[in-house]
């Protein structure tokens, strides 16, 4: 299994993930070995080593930042002519600078508390000496870098210890499991962006005249035939122009072809006369140009 897990590493994770995983297999070591007290101490020093970044830097801050405005009050009695702009920039970077010196001081204050000959009672030198290496130790991992971030999650997990960091090993097997089926699941479908799956009936087609019976609850036979009348019905439907299906969709009565035009002129016509007459009874209208100005000549006739 080591051999596997091994080879798994060097062949499949990349140096980055290899380098964090060897990183979280020595916290997790050494963060196992940690007790309930050597929780609530680290606590502690990170919660004091944040309070001196915090406080280092505002002080930085201030007193670059508010020095040329107090010189030149003592000076002329005035703020004005203080070049903000610069002074601003200068109490940045002073910030940053008193932040990190503050940080270190505080941190190599507390590393030489808990240093493992620092204190040595007499007759409690071994308990006390491996407490303060368990501390002592972690503190040479973390360093003093986020440690607002170390003192929540020592204080979290001496609170519950359900919130420790889980053990790399164990995530490493779930991952050499899944490896197989891991990858993109978006780019693994048959169809990723839904061009061809439920895709809907064209407006008018054979899909909206016929409802077929899904395959999976007919037999071949029964299939055979359904998929025949399909076929037999599509030959003997009559095309559909765009406008008809649209009509179809709007469920308005399809025009025969080509005679929508007399179709309006029909009905307008049976309008002006006051619906005497149906619609089919009125002169009727060929494609003629004779027809046509025959027609055009009536209606001017009606409407005078």
């Amino acid at each position: 299994m080591e051999s596997e897990e091994t080879a798994f590493i060097e062949n499949v994770l990349s140096a980055p993930v290899r380098k964090g995983y060897k990183a979280a297999l020595e916290f997790y070591k050494k963060d196992s070995y940690l007790e309930a007290n050597d929780r609530l101490e680290l606590y502690k020093i990170y919660l004091s080593i944040s309070r001196a970044q915090l406080f280092g830097g505002l002080a930085g801050f201030g007193l670059v930042f508010g020095t040329p405005f107090a010189y030149q009050m003592y000076k002329t009695n005035a703020i004005r002519g203080v070049n903000v702009k610069r002074s601003f920039l200068l109490g940045l970077i002073s910030m940053v600078v008193s932040t990190q010196y503050c940080s270190r001081y505080v941190y190599n204050s507390k590393l030489e508390n808990v240093a493992p000959m620092s204190t040595y009672d007499f007759g409690d030198g071994f308990t006390q000496k491996t407490s303060q290496y368990r501390q002592y130790e972690m503190m040479l991992l973390l360093k003093d870098g986020t440690p607002s971030k170390w003192a929540v999650y020592f204080y979290d997990t001496y609170q519950n210890p359900a919130y420790r960091f889980p053990d790399p090993k164990v995530k490493l097997h779930e991952m050499m499991k899944r490896w197989p089926q891991l990858g993109s699941p978006f780019m693994n479908q048959r169809d990723p962006i839904g061009l061809y799956s439920d895709t809907k009936p064209r407006p008018g087609g054979i899909a909206e005249k016929v409802n077929v019976t899904s395959s999976s609850q007919l037999g071949s036979d029964d299939l055979h035939d359904s998929m025949g009348a399909i076929s037999a019905e599509d030959k003997n439907l009559p095309e559909l122009s765009a406008w008809d299906r649209i009509r179809q969709r709007k469920d308005v009565t399809p025009t025969d072809g080509n005679n929508t035009w007399e179709y309006v002129q029909k009905q307008r016509l049976a309008e002006a006369k006051g619906d005497e007459t149906s619609i089919e009874d009125v002169v009727s209208v060929s494609g003629s140009q004779q027809d046509f100005d025959a027609l055009l000549e009536e209606g001017r006739r009606l409407y005078k």
